[in-house]
């Protein structure tokens, strides 16, 4: 901790929690498109938008919110889904990078 409380390394511990999780995440909305249980595949793209907002994946944030939107109105059949999964995967993996290249 510094002088004036803050840690800063907190950013760094929050960005390792999420690459550590985001996996996990991936793998539920996978399972619930495999057995094509949308409200599984919805709950694991809502929770993606909310802690990938939160680190400031931006970009991933809001392709999940455009898949969130997109189910709530059954917008988006099963046969979609896995090309959905592997958008949000891009832009997860645009994000690790960016921040990998940040140091």
């Amino acid at each position: 901790m510094v002088a004036d409380g803050s840690n800063p390394g907190y950013p760094q511990h929050l960005l390792r929690l999420f690459d550590r999780s985001v996996g996990q995440t991936f793998e539920t909305i996978d399972q619930g498109i495999r057995s094509q249980d949308l409200k599984v595949v919805q709950r694991g793209v809502h929770s993606l938008k909310s802690s990938a907002g939160q680190i400031g994946a931006l970009a991933l944030a809001a392709e999940a919110a455009r898949i969130e939107s997109a189910l709530r109105r059954g917008e988006l059949d099963p046969p979609a889904l896995p090309a959905a999964l592997r958008r949000l995967q891009a832009a997860q993996r645009r994000f690790a990078e960016t921040v990998a290249a940040s140091g």
